[in-house]
């Protein structure tokens, strides 16, 4: 009797099909993963802009850049068109905060995904006396420091929001 040596075709399934799950379960688990440092990133670029506009308001007198400019709406929107750095809404914001923010940031995604926009948003309050600065989280959003009161009559959101947006405002209220 000849003893073959080998796998059967029922072993190399076996072992197959377990390597596809535990790839199916790495690679979902990736996507997810890939959406928390996105919002990550956009927390941070958020709060270096914030400090940046603390800078333009220390050296103004208290005051926030009173943007945008008639032709923004009542939004800077980060993928106004044309795209950034030539646009005039977003690169206006970035024009102002130059000299306290080299590189001034987009979203890393900065288009809509599924319907909801992936962008920054910027508005001021009462010629300058305050500011909001809003996001979408691919994660999860809610509510920032600063943006408690939401108007939508005075202050709607930027247009495509969800109901929920990521804002941080200073003296909105």
């Amino acid at each position: 009797m000849t003893i073959k040596k080998g796998f059967t075709l029922i072993e190399l399934l076996v072992v197959i099909s377990i390597i596809s799950l535990l790839s199916s379960i790495v690679f979902s688990s990736l996507t997810n993963q890939r959406a928390k440092a996105r919002d990550a990133h956009r927390l941070a670029e958020l709060a270096q802009i914030r400090k940046a506009l603390d800078l333009y308001a220390d050296a103004n007198l208290g005051k926030y850049p009173a943007l945008p400019s008639g032709t923004c709406g009542t939004w800077n929107r980060s993928d106004a068109i044309p795209p950034p750095p030539t646009n005039t809404c977003w690169s206006e914001l970035g024009g102002v905060l130059q000299t306290w923010m080299a590189v001034f940031p987009v979203d890393p995604l900065n288009s809509p995904l599924n319907g909801t926009p992936y962008i920054y948003a910027y508005q001021q309050r009462n010629g300058g006396a305050g500011y909001r600065l809003a996001t979408v989280l691919e994660t999860g959003s809610g509510l920032g420091s600063g943006c408690a009161l939401l108007d939508p009559l005075l202050a709607p959101p930027p247009t495509g929001f969800p109901a929920s947006f990521y804002c941080v405002g200073e003296n909105w209220q």
